[in-house]
């Protein structure tokens, strides 16, 4: 099995335009026409190329998701296929901030700046992640210990959730902040410096939230993108003393799942 050409197709057609964006985020050239095979070469001198730029570089990732999806489960489970898709949709989210970035400055010191800011916010995500983890969850047992239930390992996943969820809340506040500081009108950000490009510091503050977002529905979405199935079925059962019971079944929709063999049935033999 091989991954299928169509695929291929539009994951190259992805990396191109991604390529172009960049391309042009760091001011290497000028778009004034643009080749498209139902309608040849169309002038794009007056339009607004970042637009333009945005929509081919989501239509093009729409369809390589789409064309992933199509071929069978196996190879959509193979590590290697799954890193080469991971690839080329960070590819696409880097494009997608540099184009809105793009949008108020061109220049190669652009696109350098919105990739090592865009290194930095996931670092400092972890970290700050990490750290309220480990503030939150003694917390969290200690409370919980006064209510007389004792589980540390579905605290800490609790910790590590309330943690994600304060910091992802953080990030919003800046780029919501970072949005506004361009609004002049209001009282607050008019004490703030005045910046020159108003529409292009809210498009790349609306930008970086969506890409924010899309981080956190990630897993949920590449589950069905890889055709994701766990080892084990965790099933919950409220016991008679009011704590839950966690069982865990083999799944059978894995592809290592192993049905179990049944049991050996002795026939006897009736002796004269």
């Amino acid at each position: 099995m091989e991954i299928a050409d169509a695929y291929r197709k539009a994951r190259r057609n992805t990396s191109i335009f991604c390529g172009i964006s960049l391309a042009w985020s760091a001011a290497q050239f000028d778009l004034k026409s643009l080749n498209i095979d139902a309608a040849g070469r169309v002038d794009i001198s007056g339009a607004s190329i970042s637009i333009i730029l945005v929509c081919l570089v989501v239509y093009t990732m729409v369809q390589c998701t789409i064309e992933f999806m199509m071929q069978p489960n196996e190879i959509r489970r193979w590590n290697l296929a799954q890193i080469d898709y991971r690839i080329t949709l960070n590819l696409v989210r880097i494009s997608l901030l540099t184009i809105a970035a793009a949008t108020a400055s061109r220049s190669i010191e652009t696109v350098v700046g919105v990739i090592v800011a865009a290194l930095a916010f996931i670092f400092s995500y972890f970290a700050l992640v990490s750290v309220l983890m480990l503030i939150i969850a003694p917390l969290i047992i200690y409370i919980r210990s006064r209510q007389g239930r004792f589980s540390v390992a579905s605290y800490v996943g609790t910790a590590l959730n309330w943690s994600m969820f304060i910091v992802v809340i953080f990030y919003f506040l800046i780029f919501i902040t970072i949005g506004f500081s361009s609004v002049e009108n209001l009282p607050f950000f008019s004490l703030l410096p005045p910046i020159p490009k108003q529409i292009s510091t809210i498009f790349f503050a609306a930008t970086a939230i969506i890409i924010t977002i899309s981080f956190l529905f990630e897993w949920k979405i590449l589950k069905k993108v890889f055709a994701f199935e766990p080892e084990y079925n965790v099933i919950e059962k409220k016991l008679p003393d009011g704590n839950i019971g966690v069982k865990f079944e083999k799944n059978p929709n894995h592809p290592d799942y192993v049905a179990p063999s049944p049991p050996n049935e002795t026939v006897g033999k009736n002796s004269d």
